[in-house]
């Protein structure tokens, strides 16, 4: 069975990096716009855990501060193939809290739920992992089929000293709950390097690969990401890249890599060009120009002039700063 391919809006967003006065997560029309386009780049699952808004997210009444766009939120996934998961850092031992925050989502339209604990494992993790599995199970019996992932702080895969705790992880969660790997010194591997093989489980790699920022010069890129064909992906349960912050300025890397992990290679810069024509429409001059200046010298010159005759047909004014960026400049039509 081929994996899923899937989007996560999981970035550490903090407010002293704030673009525009927006911090923490995309803005509702992005997670939409991005919702309908990402199944025709490949990816068939979404899950929702901006970092920084951990605490209020696992909340069932502060994180829907803004409820009335969740709904048509999860509409548009549903009306586009798309899983939409919740991610929720529950404590293990407030468990109607939790129920009251899955109950909530359910109601309002989510498909699932991944239980993501902290980070930091407890002086006994064997302890915690049969802690966290209880609460997992309680979820799962209540509300069954909704609990679609489970991330444990306790362990991470080539973790020295981590004894027994896969297997025991493996033991206690229900079996139609997939395992997240998200930790590993190197975040760029993506097959199952120092998991043990769990015959029963659905391994999902948590990818950090295309960093949290893309809004650094040096962080942008303007290509899918390397390893991640069909052929690598092959022996996980799913392949889910954390996407970076802002999203206009990662929408060619995202595309291209659902196309790359799913497709033909062969139309990774087509399709690179397409995420970025909706976007072209949006932005403003200023910004426009400090995007084709940060192209230059980072993609072909096929691409590169692709890119302009999209920005020349959204923005006329830009004809003088375009004429120094292409060579030939390029034609309107």
């Amino acid at each position: 069975m081929p994996p899923l391919i899937g989007i996560i809006e999981g970035f550490d967003w903090p407010s002293t990096q704030a673009l525009d006065g927006h911090w923490g997560e995309l803005r509702s029309e992005e997670r939409i716009y991005l919702l309908a386009a990402m199944h025709t780049w490949g990816y068939d699952t979404f899950v929702y855990d901006p970092r920084a808004l951990r605490e209020r997210n696992a909340d069932p009444v502060a994180m829907l501060r803004d409820p009335a766009h969740w709904p048509a939120t999860f509409d548009v996934a549903r009306d586009h193939g798309v899983s939409f998961v919740w991610g929720l850092a529950p404590d293990a031992v407030d468990s109607a809290s939790l129920m009251d925050g899955v109950e909530r989502l359910i109601d309002l339209g989510a498909e699932g739920v991944a239980l993501l604990f902290d980070d930091e494992a407890a002086a006994d993790p064997e302890k915690q992992v049969r802690a966290q599995g209880h609460l997992a199970r309680n979820v799962e019996a209540r509300f069954p089929g909704v609990v679609k992932a489970f991330r444990s702080g306790c362990w991470r895969p080539g973790d020295d000293g981590a004894g027994t705790i896969p297997e025991l992880l493996d033991d206690e969660l229900p079996q139609s709950v997939a395992l997240i790997w998200s930790g590993g010194s190197d975040n760029s591997v993506v097959r199952r390097i120092g998991l043990p093989e769990l015959d029963r489980r659905s391994v999902w790699v948590w990818d950090r690969g295309l960093g949290a920022e893309a809004s650094r010069g040096d962080g942008l890129r303007i290509e899918p990401l390397d390893g991640r064909r069909t052929e690598d992906l092959a022996d996980l349960g799913a392949w889910l890249l954390e996407i970076p912050y802002p999203l206009d300025l990662a929408l060619p890397s995202i595309a291209a890599s659902g196309v790359a992990a799913t497709g033909d290679p062969g139309d990774v810069n087509e399709v690179m060009v397409k995420a970025w024509g909706r976007w072209f429409h949006d932005v403003e001059d200023e910004a426009l120009g400090l995007l084709l200046d940060v192209l230059r010298g980072r993609c072909g010159p096929e691409t590169l002039t692709e890119h302009a005759r999209i920005a020349l047909r959204s923005k006329p004014s830009l004809r003088p700063l375009v004429d120094g960026l292409v060579e030939p400049p390029p034609s309107l039509a």
